[in-house]
């Protein structure tokens, strides 16, 4: 599991290099999810430009492709000023991505998102510095909020009691992330700077299976209830955290 700790590109004002948009591009880097940017592609590519940075990890949350469809093919690359660092490929849209490498410094941190898949409106981007979680992180029983069915659905029944109109609405999962063998220099230090980024931004975006080339299995962490950190018996090496957000749900709402 790899935690966000730094957004160093939180309210700036990035580039669409590659793409045309009526909306304010800065919209992008709000943590406010009602300030979206829809952008069309000239072609099949777009290319957004985020500047000089110094990072490991580059997230997008809220996402919706506009065509793609089960079967489409949609890769996401990062890039420093055109040359590939990264590249995943995927056969249907998604909501989120965290792309995450070697941290380095980039002259300008690019994001391409290429393939026959319409128009994209991205609600969040975050990228700066992040955490690996000691001993993996994920563990047994944790929600995995992009494997679920996030809809909730309502709706009105005819007189034979069956549905004739239905209207469904993506939620969000409530995560409960336990961590109950994690090193007290981890809490005292990386804990510490993702609760600072959390106080500054209200989101923290994570990847649960950092070595599994899954970046679309990420989500983003809002709504932070409870922290808990106590005592480990035994040793004061240890200190087990739990850690209560809300998971954001996939872009949109739908009718049938």
């Amino acid at each position: 599991m790899i935690l966000a700790t730094t957004n160093d590109k939180y309210e700036s004002t990035p580039t669409l290099t590659t793409g045309s948009t009526s909306d304010d591009i800065s919209n992008i880097t709000d943590s406010n999810f009602a300030l979206n940017c829809t952008i069309s592609p000239p072609g099949f590519q777009i290319v957004i430009s985020f500047g000089s940075i110094t990072a490991s990890y580059i997230a997008l949350h809220g996402l919706f492709f506009s065509d793609a469809q089960r079967g489409t093919t949609v890769s996401a690359s990062v890039r420093d000023n055109g040359s590939n660092i990264k590249t995943f490929n995927t056969n249907s849209g998604f909501s989120d991505i965290f792309m995450y490498f070697d941290e380095r410094s980039f002259s300008n941190l690019q994001i391409a998102f290429t393939g026959d898949f319409g128009d994209l409106t991205i609600s969040y981007a975050a990228a700066g510095l992040s955490t690996v979680v000691p001993h993996g992180g994920l563990n047994p029983g944790q929600v995995l909020p992009y494997l679920q069915y996030n809809f909730k659905t309502k709706g009105q029944l005819n007189t034979n009691g069956q549905p004739i109109q239905q209207r469904r609405r993506k939620v969000p999962t409530s995560v409960n992330v336990n961590l109950p063998k994690v090193l007290a220099s981890w809490v005292r230090e990386d804990l510490k700077r993702v609760f600072d980024l959390y106080a500054q931004t209200g989101v923290v975006s994570m990847l649960d299976f950092e070595s599994e080339n899954y970046p679309t299995e990420s989500w983003a962490g809002f709504n932070l209830k409870q922290t808990k950190a106590t005592a480990f018996s035994g040793t004061r090496q240890l200190i087990p955290v739990s850690l209560s957000f809300s998971a954001s749900p996939d872009y949109g709402v739908y009718y049938l």
